[in-house]
């Protein structure tokens, strides 16, 4: 997620809560919502490109193995 599109997202909460469109308590869970989106795209556990994970698996020769 761009920093234009949380900031975007921001800006449309607020208006919406300003307008009486929705309440404090869904302000907050729309807010939620958008941290968990956020960190998803940037945080600690973030997979991005699993091709390189599964990568090394299909390199590894299992034929080898002693059953």
């Amino acid at each position: 997620m761009t920093l234009s599109k949380i900031t975007e997202n921001i800006t449309n909460i607020k208006e919406n809560y300003q307008n009486g469109n929705i309440t404090g308590d869904e302000m907050c869970e729309l807010l939620d919502d958008l941290v968990c989106e956020a960190e998803e795209c940037q945080g600690a556990f973030a997979m991005g490109d699993d091709d390189d994970y599964y990568q090394t698996f299909e390199e590894t020769d299992f034929t080898k193995l002693d059953l």
